[in-house]
């Protein structure tokens, strides 16, 4: 029997009751009934239920005794209860709801309405479960938890019905909200992109575009994706669109609504936002403090240590089960591209932590086996149709309680399993081997490929020029082409110009005694391997050739990783857009000026281009903040050196890179950080960044200043140079440059 969230119902009417408990069993809960507190009181006994849906009004009811009782039992007392109410509301109810964690209902109750409830409180039950996680860790480490700022929480309300709309102003009003009012669709997509609010309220139609198209707009962002959605509708069951939570609402209000379902709701997602901003903060305390991977975005394997037995502590505790899963990956650029997957796909309350150099782990609180296997596949097919070959990654996967409550035995388990996955995988790998195609114009393509089959390219196999015009864009990993000079390069002209043969590496064995030149080599085949040599040598060049590709490919990917992440660090402050293109652009020709070698220009292009990497993990408040930052705030911006070197550190081919991004906000003169290095100390590619960084900040605006002019700008770097905080050869070197262009 699979595991099902269990539900007390409370209520003496029989018919609601039994109404009630038929819609929770159809929506696939557990349901446990009750008619009095006792009844309630007995059923907590036995097991601590997941939820309570309870009638205030019942006979002897009282908040604070059942809330000890559940606090007596469980161990904790966040298990949520959802008030039934007359249509009218029953305002002495407010009184004992627990802010964000409790919820009212208006009767008739109706299906729909019923099954969103349970599954926004249950939902807020765990985000509330994962920031008491990351605080008790962040205070076992001396560490401080992220507090909240007490400011007015902004609420953007887009409702063209002017009656409900003054309504909802007056509850933001009464619970101390600034409230933003917007009459379309395309007025509160413009406010959101450029200022998050804290919440929105919309209704689902307009004449231009329903309020749905900006919900998958907003749910789709992964920058708005948390910002919670409050629907307002006047049929709900006229509008399954609801219940698609993927791209649709967090909850959503029957238009007119009882002024405390208003406030309840409002209430219950500013707790769930200033949630995932206290988990959001939590995280970037554990980046600084080196306990998480700026990389991948995930904890590192100390957080994974501490958060397995307490997570299975309080699942076991509170009946729940959990499954968790290793994920093994072949290379760096297939772990970036595994943990992008990851974050666009799994619930926002499912935790991914990097705990090798290639592997992932995942939990999924409140999964049972039986789902787990739906979940699994879903995470297969995606990264799969993200380009992962299913061959590139390795799973291994536990349930509780099947697979046991200790945490060493279930580790051993997961990696077990990812063993044998690894082993099948092996075995199906041998069995196909690389797909090798042979292309001979001579005719002797079948002989060669067995032969090549022979020497272990055991997907060797040969094709005509019409097989390679009917496979369209089908993958293979190499092509071996034998022929004459003449007709091989029109050959190769011809498979240049197909789908397949765009990117396919083309290996050219030359069938009689002649040399390419590297223009011919360069425009038509990747390499070549001269006439007469033994079958044995072609194989060896055709896999160096497809290693080559492979880390070619492999190095296209991550790069593109980390431009999109450079153009994120400089969304949240619109004055540095551009800003790591203008710092690359002239620190390579300052490089050019000193005659640095090609490889250390390659090194200068990468570094000062990913120099501020870092300050995607510094809030936007601190970026965008007018006035001068506090010891607490400029801590933070002061991290982003450490935490940009963090991101690409394992990153083989921007070693040479990292102390430019580690050290290009140290002085000549030590007063610098994150090192305080004096002079030569500094490696000269991060002062040469220093430099060049300086200027394109004092002639660009700033949240907290306006832009200075280029002779203004010059004026100041001079002047600095001469007190000695920066290199005085550069400034001079650098000056010449911007002076003769």
């Amino acid at each position: 029997m699979s595991w099902k969230p269990r539900i007390i119902v409370v209520t003496a009417d029989p018919e609601e009751l039994l109404s009630l408990s038929a819609q929770l069993l159809g929506a696939d809960y557990d349901v446990v009934q009750g008619m009095s507190i006792q009844e309630a009181e007995d059923e907590i006994g036995r097991t601590v239920p997941h939820l309570i849906i309870m009638d205030p009004g019942l006979k002897g009811f009282s908040a604070e005794s059942l809330d000890h009782m559940l606090k007596r039992f469980s161990g904790h007392a966040q298990v949520p209860m959802l008030y039934l109410i007359g249509k009218n509301g029953q305002p002495e109810v407010a009184d004992f709801i627990r802010e964000g964690v409790d919820d009212t209902i208006s009767r008739p109750v109706s299906s729909l309405e019923l099954t969103t409830r349970c599954r926004s409180l249950l939902r807020n039950r765990q985000l509330l479960g994962q920031i008491r996680l990351q605080e008790i860790f962040l205070r076992r480490k001396g560490l401080k938890p992220f507090s909240p700022h007490k400011k007015k929480p902004d609420v953007l309300v887009l409702e063209d019905a002017g009656e409900q709309r003054n309504r909802i102003a007056e509850t933001l009003t009464a619970l101390k909200c600034t409230t933003t009012k917007v009459d379309t669709p395309r007025e509160a997509l413009e406010l959101v992109t450029h200022s998050a609010p804290d919440m929105v309220i919309l209704d689902i139609l307009f004449p231009e575009k329903d309020g749905f198209d900006l919900c998958r707009y907003l749910k789709g962002n992964s920058a708005t994706r948390n910002i919670p959605l409050l629907m307002l509708t006047a049929v709900p069951e006229l509008d399954n669109r609801i219940l698609g939570l993927d791209f649709g609402p967090d909850d959503y209000l029957v238009k007119p609504a009882a002024d405390l379902e208003i406030q309840t709701r409002i209430r219950r997602l500013l707790t769930r936002k200033s949630g995932y901003d206290r988990i959001y903060s939590n995280f970037q305390t554990l980046i600084r403090e080196d306990l998480a991977d700026p990389f991948s975005g995930y904890a590192k394997e100390e957080y994974f240590t501490f958060y397995l037995p307490e997570m299975l502590q309080w699942s076991r505790t509170a009946v729940l089960p959990l499954t968790i899963s290793v994920l093994k990956l072949r290379s760096v650029a297939d772990l970036q591209l595994s943990a992008q997957t990851l974050n666009r796909s799994l619930r926002g309350l499912d935790t991914v932590f990097r705990t090798g150099d290639l592997e992932l782990v995942m939990a999924f609180p409140e999964t049972p086996l039986s789902k787990a296997k739906h979940v699994h596949q879903r995470i297969l097919s995606l990264l799969e149709n993200e380009g992962l070959p299913r061959e590139s990654f390795l799973m291994g996967s536990v349930s509780t309680p099947e697979d046991g409550w200790e945490p060493r035995n279930l580790i051993a388990t997961m990696k077990h399993r990812a063993t044998v996955d690894e082993m099948g995988q092996d075995r199906k790998k041998r069995a196909q081997g690389e797909k090798v195609l042979v292309l001979s114009n001579n005719g002797s393509g079948a002989a060669l490929a067995r032969t090549l089959f022979s020497l272990g390219l055991a997907g060797s196999e040969a094709v005509t020029i019409d097989d390679l015009k009917e496979a369209g864009s089908q993958f293979a990993d190499i092509l071996i082409l034998e022929s004459d000079k003449d007709q091989g390069a029109e050959t190769l002209k011809v498979i240049r110009s197909l789908p397949m043969g765009k990117n396919l590496p083309i290996l050219w064995k030359l069938l009689n005694p002649f040399t390419v030149n590297e223009k011919t080599l360069g425009q038509l085949a990747d390499d070549y391997v001269p006439h007469g040599v033994e079958a044995a040598y072609l194989a060896h060049r055709a896999r160096q050739l497809m290693a080559r590709h492979e880390d070619k490919n492999n190095r296209g990917r991550i790069e593109g990783v980390l431009n999109q992440l450079v153009a994120l660090s400089e969304s949240g402050d619109p004055t540095m857009r551009g800003h790591a293109n203008r710092v690359a652009g002239a620190a390579v020709k300052l490089g050019m000026r000193l005659n640095l070698s090609s490889e250390e220009l390659d090194t200068l292009r990468h570094g000062s281009h990913l120099h501020d990497i870092g300050k995607i993990f510094v809030p936007d408040s601190i970026l965008k903040k007018r006035g001068m930052l506090d010891p607490e705030e400029y801590a933070v911006m002061k991290s982003h050196p450490k935490v940009g070197s963090a991101i690409v550190r394992e990153i083989p081919f921007l070693a040479d890179a990292l102390p430019i991004i580690k050290l290009h906000h140290e002085r000549a003169d030590g007063g610098g950080y994150p090192e305080g290095l004096v002079g030569d100390q500094i490696p000269l590619l991060s002062r040469i960044v220093t430099v060049v960084d300086i200027y394109d900040s004092l002639i660009t605006s700033r949240s907290y200043r306006p832009r200075f002019s280029r002779e203004e700008a010059a004026d100041i770097l001079l002047n600095e140079s001469e007190q000695g905080m920066w290199d005085s050869y550069l400034v001079d070197q650098f000056m010449r440059m911007i002076n003769t262009q």
